[in-house]
This record gives structure tokens, sequence and C-alpha cells, in this order.
């Protein structure tokens, strides 16, 4: 799906906030690189499942979360679960 097609709320898509969360610097670059590419201009990284947990925390915008499930400290499964038990 384009980021210029409508959503059911009528939202252009490119206006969803969208997190990146990986370890590796270079795929956090690479993934704003794309997106950006591809329209989508409100792009947050972080390279840490608690990071990414306190920017969701932080901000009610996040549309979309891009996870990486293999990471150090907290895993991907770990912040899936922290999510989905936390939905605010």
């Amino acid at each position: 799906m384009r980021p210029d097609a409508d959503c059911q709320n009528d939202l252009p898509l490119n206006d969803i906030t969208i997190l990146v969360v990986d370890d590796v610097r270079d795929n956090l670059v690479l993934m704003q690189a794309l997106l950006n590419g591809e329209g989508f201009h409100q792009v947050l990284l972080a390279e840490r499942g608690q990071q990414a947990l306190d920017i969701l925390a932080s901000r009610s915008d996040v549309g979309v979360v891009l996870l990486d499930l293999m990471m150090p400290d907290m895993d991907g499964y770990a912040v899936c679960r922290h999510i989905a038990s936390n939905p605010e």
C-alpha cells in the first residue's frame, strides 16, 4: 500500500509516525532512508527495547512499530509482550 492511500479514518498513511527498533545502527539508518523515500517523514528510531518503550510511553502518535526480535537486554518478544499488556 502506498503512503498516499487513505486508511479507515481518512488520515493519509504518510502522516503516521513509525517507530523503528533495532540494535544495529546501520539497519536503523537504512530503514529511515527507505521509509523517508516512500513518503513517511515521521520516523522515530530506538536502539534498545527499553528505549522503544520509553518513546511509546511519552508519545501517543506512534501508529506503527517495526521491531527487531533479536536484541540484547530486552528482545523484541519482550517488547511486544509489554506493548500488548499496556495498550495505552
